[in-house]
């Protein structure tokens, strides 16, 4: 749908001004399956810290584990206990960075609730601001261009639409709308990071130096066998003694009868009893 078609339906429905705990439930219900059906994608946007291609499959067991929590909560009928439900299953089944981050992010938005019953635009606003605020105050070197970023100013963006409006949908079509805008501004960084440069190894030859098939002078014979030590001539020392002198040995002392560094006969032994 295009933009105007978008401020056309929004004008024919009547303002959602407050949300209770069955509809966030219903609007988790909603974003898990809409994870569980795109997290091949979210896969391939995974190159950060490593390109392991795991990140929706994570988010979506994570995501998993908040539902099932919130679906058991005590007062499914309040925004307080759905929430509280939600941030303690998505901590419980966190999977990967993704999952601890995303279980953070839910616990910012259960920490904006509060003990609320029911929120408005205002409060909605605010939860996802302290979920941006929480998430980043969990990693402890926070690198721009993740899902970090994009929570940030989606979270801006609920601000500034709820700055002009009271209907819940409105603001969080825009932030909806910030959320893939921010993932398509960052694309271009996620191609280079899927192919960097590689360095060339040190034993590679360097860009425009002639190779070892163009090499003017022939390696020397040998080059590649081991190098063996020159034989010993007849009658040297192995320790390096000219012929005809040899080194001079200290007599080894008898390992009998040495007593306090003297020297002394060796006793006898006594015979054997009868």
């Amino acid at each position: 749908m295009t933009g105007a078609e978008d401020a056309e339906a929004a004008n024919s429905r009547e303002p959602l001004r407050e949300i209770d705990g069955a509809t966030l439930l219903a609007g988790l219900r909603s974003s898990l399956a809409w994870l569980q059906a795109n997290q091949e994608q979210v896969n391939e946007l995974n190159v950060f810290p490593v390109p392991d291609g795991d990140t929706g499959s994570n988010m979506y067991l994570t995501m998993r584990s908040a539902v099932e929590d919130a679906q058991a909560a005590p007062i499914l009928s309040s925004a307080a206990s759905v929430m509280r439900a939600a941030a303690h299953g998505s901590l419980m089944g966190a999977r990967g960075n993704s999952g601890v981050i995303l279980s953070q992010i839910f616990r910012g938005f259960a920490q904006g609730v509060g003990d609320r019953e029911r929120i408005d635009a205002p409060t909605v606003a605010a939860c996802l601001s302290e979920s941006a605020r929480v998430a980043y105050k969990a990693v402890m070197k926070p690198t721009e261009g993740t899902i970090l970023t994009v929570i940030r100013e989606a979270a801006d963006a609920c601000q500034r639409a709820a700055a002009g409006t009271f209907d819940i949908r409105v603001i969080l079509d825009e932030t909806v709308r910030e959320a893939h805008a921010a993932v398509e501004r960052r694309l271009p960084s996620r191609r280079a990071a899927e192919h960097p440069r590689r360095r060339a190894p040190r034993w590679a030859p360097r860009a425009g130096a002639p190779s070892a098939h163009r090499c003017a002078s022939p390696p020397p014979a040998g080059a590649g066998e081991r190098s063996r030590p020159a034989p010993r001539r007849s009658g040297s020392d192995p320790r390096g003694s000219p012929p005809g002198r040899s080194r001079r040995r200290r007599p080894r002392r008898p390992r009998e009868g040495r007593r306090a560094g003297r020297w002394s006969a060796p006793r006898p032994r006594e015979p054997p009893g009868p």
